[in-house]
């Protein structure tokens, strides 16, 4: 019958099993010593990592520290630009057109006059009359005596158009005062045009065609009366 001692060596050397003891511990220290080289290594990698995160943090810190200033610098510029802004355009004189409006426009007719004559020898400077001795005989008028000027005189006449606002000038004074020069064109379609040989500049211009036609009336009746005072004087 046998037993478990018929397994074992009972003349084993015990120097050998230190030796194998020996191999082992130094295996293990080994790689202990790898694994803490290994994680020494990986720990001075995060170390310098974190110290660059740090560092960049810091950058990135001091960045948007700078650039908050240079915003609030720019919000208080920008704040007092808007309220230069808004003064100035309570100094600027505000017309009621915009570019591109249709507008009516009171002008002189060119070329067309109207004339005032003398009631006594229509203009012609001169009188016929019929005598017995002489028969008929040219005299000067009595009335406005063939001057230059008495005889006839013309007034100009006016009327109205329909155009377009292409451009806006403003003009003023040294009283501050006001005035607006209106370029207008014929042609709608060239308001886009850069070309500006067919613009008429002029002051006066009317949102509907009734209140060019007064202006156009109240300058026909302006020049006619200057025209009838030469021919019947300054009414007293």
């Amino acid at each position: 019958m046998w037993s478990v001692n018929d397994y074992f060596d009972h003349e084993f050397d015990g120097d050998v099993e230190s030796q194998a003891d020996e191999i082992v511990n130094e295996a293990k220290n080994k790689i202990t010593d790898l694994i803490y080289e290994s994680v020494k290594s990986e720990i001075e990698q995060d170390r310098q990592n974190y110290e660059r995160a740090k560092e960049r943090a810091d950058e990135l810190q001091k960045e948007c520290y700078e650039k908050s200033e240079k915003i609030n610098t720019l919000e208080i510029e920008l704040k007092r630009t808007k309220e230069e802004l808004k003064r100035k355009d309570k100094e600027i004189p505000q017309t009621p057109f915009a570019l591109g409006d249709e507008v009516w426009v009171p002008y002189r007719k060119y070329g067309d006059k109207g004339e005032i004559k003398c009631p006594t020898c229509n203009g012609e400077g001169y009188i016929t009359a019929l005598t017995d001795a002489y028969g008929t005989l040219k005299c000067v008028c009595p009335h406005c005596h063939n001057d230059w000027g008495k005889t006839k005189a013309e007034y100009d006449k006016y009327s109205i158009e329909r155009r377009y606002i292409k451009s806006i000038n403003i003009f003023t004074d040294k009283a501050k005062e006001a005035r607006f020069d209106y370029g207008t064109i014929e042609d709608k379609s060239n308001l886009e045009v850069k070309d500006y040989h067919y613009v008429n500049t002029v002051t006066h211009v009317y949102s509907t065609k009734e209140e060019a036609l007064k202006k156009a009336q109240e300058w026909e009746n302006e020049s006619k009366k200057k025209a009838e005072e030469k021919i019947f004087g300054e009414k007293k």
